[in-house]
């Protein structure tokens, strides 16, 4: 027994003795400060194949852990610095001061060295791309090549890629409502932007576990970054009613803590919602759920125009984002978040319906107003380890939304609708590594309640809903002769409750399994995985055993071309609100009664997605590509009754596809400060519609060119141009071919000015065709002056210079025709004052 004792005693100190840990710390040799996020490589022997890869931290410092006594080199490279490598010095830290490179640096500034690429990771200066007039640092992002700023949403795209993580210094601050950034932000606040390909945000998965997503870093300048940015900013102004805007912004962004609190009011047709929005993709390797069953929503409304130009509102916002650093692998994040918002709109709408045996034509007019109650709260903790993560998110939300409808046209009535939405939500993700494997546990769970009122006429309809929804999984990865295995198991379930004149429950869960294989060598890799799971309803009765498998492959074929593909197979069910047993109205002229049989849809998904860059000529080009196959043994069929639509199932089998192909070619001219980028976009959609007791197919295809342009001609002098081409076309049945429409949308802004006086002219022009005979061009022009005195800024804004009355926009939609108008805000003046510290 002493004898077995001591071999395992032996075992476990060679074991020990088998471990070995690299150290060090990377320093400027001349201000001995730490260099962040300097690439440090290791190699074994005298081969040149890195065997770890890492960035360092904040404080200049990174770590290996090897098995292997070999002959060890570490090599760092920074850019602007001396590259150095020396012999590794196992246990030891080890000190490299990199000597700045003057040569290096001569060179970028010659050749166009406003982007700098290393490894995966791709700097813009933004000193070079700026030219100080900018009001925040979105404005700066928008000129950047290979990165797109949607102008509506403020989503930000790179090559293609619409980015999963926004963080300044490093720490995501806003949880992925980087709206409140760069909106807030002053752009000469911001020294560079990083993009990071392949970012995985899990240190301990970082060269275990390969990713797709991309990340956006701004770092600030080092006299800003522990200081308070303050703005206030005032506005009145008269239309054709009293008009105000203010707002009071506090930011804190330094590397240790982090603050945003935001108070907003807004009596302009500004729309602050959008700094409310969740618009990254990442969600840090949390669980992912189905969205909660909806089955009446507040009614909205869709133009190209900006909303600023058709909303009478009157907002309020108040936001309190706190961040704080622990120390390098912990941190914890408090949000908090309230929006009252009213809104008042005039529109109407001329629709047609192409149905087999008849054409249906409805006219109307409304008067609508909607008000908004949104809050939120967020507690976040994450510790992020070399060998271990955890992450628990807690978060409860509430919106209360009552609006009020008056319809003239074919029928006279008032709609009131109430809805109300309370959620408590909770997601934990907690996973440990070792040398060869990985192991881990993800928990999901969200309450919801959602009662609503519908009154109009006689109707006086309540419907409330309530749902309990929980997953759980566990998953074991490991790696083994140059290949990756995992596991995953768990189980989902979900109590529904619905409450109209009688109550409906649904429950639910499932048991499933998702075994996974990657292969990956050197730029190649390939990953197929297959969810096996057993479904179990109770009301209707429903059981199902289902294999959803998926493929995915990526390769990099050379240092500026990279490939992903995907295809994956998928059955699953349609949610609760397309079997509801019981009819119930979604609003003043639909009524809903489907049949209680469960829809069962088969998807069959593809996608790839092609990217070129070549940073230091900053050209950038990415092309994307999708078909959706979709089998189903139902449809929806809609009939027209005494100015209702009826909305029934029937069993008809049917396929239902689309295609879709983007590409987009970004190109920065350094000599000349200019940015242009092309996107080309092709949809097609194709199926069946049933209606008026026939069921006929519809195609419909849409064709849309978008140039940009952002020109700095001279110092005091720049002009952006935005275009959008647009041609749709719908074929319905066997010969009803509707007209192509053409939609055109061209925008030019001229900046003219110093840093003292400014003067901003805007200018947009829509062409839209309603029909084969009729169509429409809108111009519209605003104007901006202002004076700058230190850190006071006085503008004056004349908007819709031409007083425009209306707009109007015609789509198509399967088997509709639907021409829109709204009334537009009018000619309005409106004076500012803002005042930085």
């Amino acid at each position: 027994m002493k004898s077995f004792i001591f071999l395992s005693f032996l075992l476990f100190t060679c074991q020990m003795q088998a471990q070995f840990l690299i150290k060090g710390k990377v320093i400027d040799n001349e201000t001995h400060q730490p260099l962040e996020r300097a690439a440090v490589t290791l190699t074994r022997d005298s081969s040149s194949t890195v065997y770890k890869y890492a960035l360092t931290d904040p404080k200049g410092c990174f770590s290996f852990s090897v098995s292997e006594d070999a002959a060890w080199t570490v090599h760092i490279t920074y850019l602007g610095y001396q590259k150095k490598s020396q012999p590794a010095q196992k246990g030891k830290e080890m000190i490299f001061q990199l000597k700045p490179e003057a040569i290096s640096l001569k060179e970028v500034k010659i050749k166009g060295g406003r982007i700098y690429g290393r490894q995966d990771t791709v700097k813009y200066d933004l000193s070079r791309f700026t030219s100080g007039k900018e009001q925040n640092i979105k404005e700066a992002l928008k000129k950047l090549p290979g990165i797109d700023v949607n102008e509506q949403s403020g989503e930000i795209r790179y090559n293609g890629k619409a980015i999963s993580q926004f963080t300044v210094e490093g720490m995501d601050i806003s949880g992925g409502r980087y709206n409140q950034i760069t909106e807030n932000l002053k752009a000469d606040a911001v020294e560079s932007a990083e993009v990071i390909e392949h970012f995985q945000p899990i240190r301990s998965l970082r060269n275990k576990m390969p990713s797709d997503k991309v990340a956006l870093n701004l770092t600030l300048k080092s006299e800003v970054r522990s200081r308070w940015l303050l703005t206030l900013q005032a506005t009145g102004g008269y239309g054709d009613q009293m008009l105000y805007n203010g707002k009071l912004n506090a930011l804190q962004l330094a590397r240790e803590r982090q603050g945003i609190y935001l108070y907003k009011a807004d009596h302009t047709g500004k729309d602050l919602s959008t700094e409310l929005q969740q618009l990254t993709t990442d969600n840090q390797n949390f669980l992912t759920s189905t969205d909660v069953p909806t089955f009446i929503d507040q009614p909205t409304f869709s133009f190209p125009l900006e909303k600023q130009r058709l909303m009478d509102n009157t907002t309020h916002l108040v936001s309190v984002n706190r961040l704080y650093r622990k120390n390098e692998e912990q941190q914890s994040r408090f949000t908090f978040h309230y929006l009252y918002d009213e809104q008042h709109r005039n529109q109407g709408s001329q629709e047609i319906y192409y149905y087999s045996t008849d054409t249906i034509h409805i006219a109307q007019e409304q008067d609508y107003s909607l008000y908004t109650h949104r809050t939120q709260a967020t507690y976040n903790y994450e510790r992020n380890g070399a060998r271990s993560f955890f992450r628990n998110q807690l978060e409860a939300h509430g919106a209360w939304n009552r609006s009020l409808e008056t319809l003239h046209g074919n029928r006279e009535l008032i709609q009131r609708l109430h809805t109300t939405s309370l959620q408590l939500t909770n997601q934990m993700n907690l996973l440990s590594t070792r040398e060869h494997a990985t192991s881990g546990f993800r928990s999901f769970f969200r309450y919801t309640y959602q009662p609503t009122t519908l009154q109009f006429a006689q109707v006086n309809q309540s419907l409330g809903l309530q749902q309990a929804y929980m997953d759980n999984q566990g998953y074991y990865q490991w790696k083994k002769n140059g290949m990756t295995f995992g596991i995953t198991g768990g189980i989902q379930g979900e109590w529904l409750l619905l409450h109209q004149t009688a109550n409906f429950s649904s429950p639910q869960f499932k048991l499933y399994t998702i075994p996974m294989w990657m292969w990956k060598r050197n730029a190649f890799r390939l990953t197929i995985s297959a969810d096996a799971a057993y479904l179990r309803k109770t009301n209707p009765q429903y059981t199902d055993l289902r294999i959803n498998p998926t493929a995915s492959l990526r390769w990099q074929f050379g240092p500026r071309w990279e490939l992903i593909t995907r295809a994956q197979f998928q059955q699953k069910n349609e949610e609760v609100t397309a079997y509801y047993p019981y009819s119930y109205w979604q609003n003043y002229r639909s009524i809903v009664s489907f049949s209680p049989h469960i829809p069962k849809l088969q998807d069959q998904l593809y996608s790839f997605y092609l990217t070129y860059k070549r940073t230091v000529h900053e050209f950038f080009w990415s092309l994307s590509g999708s078909y959706w196959n979709r089998k189903n043994q139902q449809l929806v069929h809609s009939e027209y009754q005494d100015n209702i639509f009826i909305l029934t199932t029937c069993e008809v089998p049917n396929r239902n596809r689309s295609y879709s192909l983007t590409s987009l070619l970004s190109k920065g001219f350094y000599n000349w400060n200019l940015k242009t980028s092309l996107e080309t976009q092709f949809l097609h959609s194709e199926g069946k519609q049933a209606g008026q007791g026939s069921i006929q197919n519809y195609r419909y295809t849409q064709f849309t060119l978008t140039p940009k342009i952002n020109w700095a001609l001279l110092s005091w002098f720049s002009v952006t141009y935005l275009a959008s081409f647009t041609c749709n076309r719908s074929l319905i049945g066997e010969g009803n071919s509707l007209p192509v429409l053409w939609d055109i949308r061209q925008r030019i802004h001229l900046e003219i000015g110093n840093s003292t006086y400014q003067v901003r002219l805007s200018g947009e022009h829509y062409y839209n065709q309603l029909d084969k005979n009729h169509h429409q061009h809108v111009w519209l022009a605003d104007a901006e002056a202002s004076y700058i005195k230190d850190k006071w800024r006085f503008s004056i804004n004349l908007c819709n210079l031409f007083n425009q009355k209306e707009y109007r926009y015609t789509t198509y939609s399967t088997i509709q025709q639907y021409t829109s108008w709204i009334k537009m805000r009018p000619r309005e003046i409106l004076v500012s004052v803002q005042h930085q510290l």
